[in-house]
C-alpha cells in the first residue's frame, strides 16, 4: 500500500490543534485548544481563524451539521458552542 502524508503548520504557535473534522462546506475544522479558538484550513489552502468568548474554554470535540453549523465542546469550561461560518457567530 501506498499512502500519500500532507502536513501544514496552523497559523497560530502553541495552538495545539485537536480532533479535525470536514465539515459541510469541505474545510478542514479543527480547534485550537490552549489559544481558545478554532480554526478551518479551506479547500484552496487558506486558514480562517475564529476567537471564543470564553477565554481558557479548552475547546476540544468538533463536528459539523446539516445546516452547515460547526458544533465544539469547551472542555475547561464544562460549555457545548456553535458557530455558524457564513456570518462567524
Amino acid at each position: 500500500m501506498k499512502v500519500n502524508i500532507r502536513e501544514w503548520d496552523v497559523p497560530t504557535k502553541g495552538a495545539h490543534p485537536h480532533d479535525p473534522a470536514v465539515g459541510p462546506d469541505g474545510a478542514l475544522w479543527f480547534t485550537e485548544q490552549m489559544t481558545t479558538s478554532w480554526a478551518a484550513r479551506s479547500p484552496d489552502g487558506s486558514f480562517k481563524e475564529f476567537p471564543l468568548k470564553l477565554e481558557d474554554s479548552g475547546p476540544s470535540r468538533i463536528g459539523g451539521d446539516r445546516d452547515g453549523n460547526i458544533w465544539f465542546t469547551g472542555n475547561f469550561k464544562g460549555y457545548i458552542g456553535k458557530l455558524d461560518p457564513r456570518t462567524g457567530g
